[in-house]
C-alpha cells in the first residue's frame, strides 16, 4: 500500500533527491527554463507553484523559505523581485512542460520546462534528422538497392567531371 507517500524517489536517498530538486529549480529561476527528463519535471512542477506562491507574499517568512529550498542567494532574489511583477495576473500554472522526444544516449523522454510567459519553442531540429536518418536507412536495407545508388553516385560525378 502506497498510503502516505508522495513524489517519486528517482533512485536517490532524501537529501540527493532534495539537492537535485533545489539543482533543477535554481537553473529553472536562473536560465528561464531547463532540459530534463520527464519524470524529474513532474517531480519538480508541483514545487515551482508553491515557491512562487510563496515569493508573492514577499514577507521576510517567504524569503526565508525560498532561500531554504533553493540555496542560492542569487536565484532567491531572482524568484522574490520577479514573483511579484511577472506572475501578479496569476495564481497557478507557472510553468509548462514541453515533450522534445527520446534522448540520443539511452532513449530517456527529455522534456524542456519553462515558464509560461517565456516564448513557445519550435520542434527540435536534432529528433527530425535522426528520424529521417533512420527511415532512410530501412529504404535502402536491400544489397540491391544500395549497388543501384552506388551506381548512380558513379554516373553523377562522371557527368560533373
Amino acid at each position: 500500500m502506497r498510503h502516505r507517500y508522495y513524489g517519486k524517489k528517482l533512485s536517490r536517498g532524501r537529501d540527493e533527491r532534495r539537492r537535485l530538486f533545489s539543482g533543477l529549480l535554481r537553473d529553472l529561476f536562473l536560465h528561464n527554463g531547463i532540459r530534463t527528463t520527464l519524470t524529474r519535471a513532474q517531480a519538480v512542477h508541483p514545487m515551482i507553484d508553491s515557491l512562487i506562491t510563496k515569493a508573492k507574499a514577499g514577507t521576510v517568512n517567504a524569503h526565508h523559505s525560498v532561500m531554504k529550498v533553493l540555496s542560492d542567494k542569487k536565484a532567491t532574489d531572482v524568484v522574490m523581485t520577479s514573483a511579484k511583477t511577472r506572475f501578479a495576473k496569476r495564481t497557478s500554472g507557472y510553468a509548462r512542460i514541453y515533450k522534445m522526444g527520446p534522448r540520443r544516449g539511452d532513449g530517456a523522454e527529455e522534456v524542456l520546462i519553462q515558464f509560461v510567459d517565456v516564448e513557445v519553442p519550435e520542434a527540435p531540429v536534432a529528433h527530425k534528422k535522426t528520424e529521417e536518418k533512420k527511415t532512410a536507412q530501412k529504404k535502402d536495407a536491400s544489397p540491391v538497392k544500395k549497388e543501384k545508388r552506388r551506381r548512380s553516385q558513379k554516373k553523377a560525378k562522371k557527368e560533373k567531371s
